[in-house]
């Protein structure tokens, strides 16, 4: 999740070409007195390359929580490069950048970041759930500890998953 917490913090793109780019942004605007949480959203259509907003800054004595971003390249031919910044009073953080190719998609959920090929696979390394340098001992039917009962038996094998690229900033 992205937080704003500011009337002067929002979140734009820089896009690097003309290839179409539709945004769609998902948010929770939180009030403290009294005490109320709003959903919104905000789409925004980009199809030059230029700096837009697309998650508007929060009213006053408001919090406004980004709970999910998508970016997708709509343009059948073009690939545009994407710069997702936050922007703090008119100090830029870059949060993600990333060239989507024509049917490609970034998404920011909760947080974390996906970028989707034209076919919807995710980007990224593939890596072991198990870590090798991690022992597991199993407990048969014969032993049991203080905190355990034994099962009559347990097979651990590592999985693999895709991963996405998360950002560790906080702003």
């Amino acid at each position: 999740m992205i937080n704003q917490a500011l009337t002067t913090d929002k979140i734009s793109v820089i896009t690097s070409s003309v290839a179409d780019i539709v945004a769609h942004a998902s948010f929770v605007d939180y009030v403290q007195s009294p005490e109320s949480a709003t959903p919104g959203k905000q789409n925004t259509a980009i199809s030059s390359a230029t700096t837009t907003d697309i998650v508007a800054a929060p009213a006053a004595s408001t919090f406004r929580n980004l709970k999910f971003l998508s970016l997708r390249n709509t343009h059948a031919s073009t690939s545009n490069t994407v710069t997702v910044q936050f922007n703090a009073n008119g100090t830029l953080y870059e949060l993600f950048k990333c060239t989507l190719l024509p049917g490609e998609e970034l998404v920011c959920h909760e947080g974390v970041w996906f970028h989707f090929d034209a076919n919807g696979g995710v980007y990224g390394a593939t890596v072991a759930l198990a870590d090798p340098r991690v022992t597991t001992k199993v407990l048969l039917a014969a032993h049991s500890n203080s905190t355990t009962t034994a099962r009559k038996s347990l097979i651990l094998k590592p999985r693999t998953c895709r991963l996405a690229r998360m950002s560790l900033s906080t702003i």
